[in-house]
């Protein structure tokens, strides 16, 4: 997921955006005063002047997410590595590997909610100082999006800093009586306000079949109903705060229990996003000029019409003084405007697509425990079977480059997961005795 966000809009016009993944408000009105404007909060500066403002901290959506300070929203990756030695019934039918032989050994199907070796494997989406939270997550993968988080256990978390140890800078001062202290940054959902989710650098290329392909999951709470709290968005302004239309998305969006399964009452949405189902927009870039042949000052399209077989050439002239300091720089931004303005593209004209979803009035994030039990990868049926490094007979979670003789690792990937005589992935810590 990924995308942008502005400045947090007046009470009941509160969308926060995600983008592959990102979070944050968009609007399209002019920015009035925020009641979520986050106070200045001080923080550690230099010895003899403990404190120092800071903006853009606390509050329950702060603006600030580019460092270590901000808690940020944990995303799970829901495909384990290894083979969980277990059927679709829970009953064991081999020996666990690699991630799944730790989330067996550390009991985490029955005490991941207070189990801290459970927590993997994730990562914290970020962001610039525009509200939003963003992410690069795997093609073809399924992801879970923690909404849980309360705002006291972002603030007082030490996973972002211990009270007490004088070299942890993010810790709130409120809990740091001496030393360095500094106010963290949080991102707290809240019941009946709208997030976004949206996606950059989207595939949909019906000559090779790459296509963006994933699934998200989504705590929601109890009472949502998709064909009321769910839609699709599309933005298409993303200066101080984001603008958006609604858009009618193809996307499967489904409740499902804390098995991972299809359950009308559940408390998960799951949202299978398949760019192969969108129609009618452009994702070539090297089509889609008027968003990848820029800057104008630097590239132009080659041709007087868009349609047919031009190309983005360079708009230097032989006379720009540019050109006549350094007659090569118009061999260069040919270079450069022929290849690389057009090698990707962020979001297609219209806007970047994606959907949105509206917590219900009963929702609280209260740090419970609502991530869905991880899955193998599935070795039939799955792009993760077909990968040219896998040889033959090897199971699509696992992994080989060439024959593995070259590399140092013994196993079936012939790289190690962990240092000798270390446990299995993702801590590798010694296993206990």
């Amino acid at each position: 997921m990924n995308g942008k966000g502005g400045q947090p809009p007046l009470e009941g016009k509160d969308p926060k955006v995600f983008g592959a993944c990102d979070t944050m408000p968009p609007d399209p009105d002019p920015l009035p005063p925020s009641p979520y404007q986050p106070l200045p909060r001080r923080y550690d500066d230099k010895p003899g002047d403990r404190f120092k403002e800071v903006l853009g901290r606390g509050g329950s959506w702060s603006k600030e997410c580019g460092g270590p300070y901000c808690y940020g929203v944990p995303i799970y990756r829901q495909y384990l590595t290894g083979k969980s030695g277990h059927n679709d019934k829970g009953e064991v039918i081999g020996t666990p590997t690699r991630e799944w032989s730790t989330w067996y050994d550390n009991q985490c199907g029955t005490q991941a909610a207070t189990n801290d070796k459970c927590n993997f494997p994730f990562a914290r989406m970020n962001g610039a100082s525009e509200w939003q939270r963003d992410v690069m997550t795997v093609n073809n993968g399924k992801f879970y999006i923690d909404t849980t988080r309360s705002k006291d256990g972002q603030l007082f978390s030490e996973a972002l800093g211990k009270p007490g140890e004088p070299t942890e800078a993010y810790v709130e001062c409120s809990k740091q009586t001496s030393g360095n202290c500094q106010p963290r940054s949080v991102n707290v959902f809240e019941a009946t306000k709208t997030y976004m989710v949206f996606f950059l650098f989207a595939k949909n290329d019906t000559q090779t079949k790459n296509y963006t392909k994933q699934t998200y999951q989504i705590y929601v709470g109890e009472g949502f109903k998709p064909d009321t709290g769910f839609k699709g968005v599309k933005i298409t302004g993303t200066e101080n705060r984001f603008k958006y239309d609604e858009w009618t998305t193809p996307w499967k969006a489904e409740m499902i229990g804390s098995d991972g399964k299809p359950n009308p009452t559940g408390d998960i949405l799951q949202v299978t996003v398949d760019f192969s189902q969108v129609t009618g927009v452009q994702f070539d870039p090297k089509k889609a000029i008027s968003e990848t042949c820029k800057p104008a000052s630097f590239c132009q399209w080659g041709m007087a019409s868009i349609g047919g077989a031009g190309a983005c050439d360079t708009s230097l002239k032989d006379n720009d003084p540019r050109v006549v300091m350094n007659p090569n720089l118009k061999n260069i931004a040919k270079k450069i405007c022929s290849e690389w303005a057009v090698k990707d593209l962020d979001c297609p004209a219209g806007g970047c697509l994606g959907f949105a979803f509206t917590l219900p009035d009963k929702f609280e994030a209260k740090n419970q425990y609502k991530r869905p039990t991880p899955e193998d990868i599935k070795d039939t049926d799955s792009v993760w079977s077909k990968f040219s490094f896998k040889q033959a007979g090897q199971s699509a979670s696992d992994c080989t480059y060439d024959d593995g003789k070259n590399t140092p690792g013994k196993g079936s990937c012939g790289v190690p997961d962990c240092a000798n005589g270390m446990g299995n992935p993702p801590f590798c810590d010694k296993p206990t005795q």
